[in-house]
């Protein structure tokens, strides 16, 4: 999922990443790529933890920090 997340950073920048977790359709399918079900209660703090432990040592590299879900 990092992986996922650095490439698109790479390739088409920050903002690119942000409009992506934005759109509802793509931050489910992103819960659903992680292995949670696709109408999983829930999804939200737990892909936005995921991102968040895994985010955190390359943060300040490519510049997005994230904020809620549960660690």
């Amino acid at each position: 999922m990092l992986a996922r997340v650095e490439a698109i950073v790479l390739q088409y920048g920050r903002d690119a990443v942000l409009r992506r977790l934005a759109h509802p359709f793509w931050f489910q399918s992103f819960g659903a790529v992680m292995g949670m079900d696709w109408h999983s209660s829930g999804i939200t703090t737990s892909v936005l933890g995921a991102l968040k432990r895994g985010l955190a040592p390359v943060a300040h590299e490519l510049g997005i920090h994230v904020c809620g879900g549960r660690i």
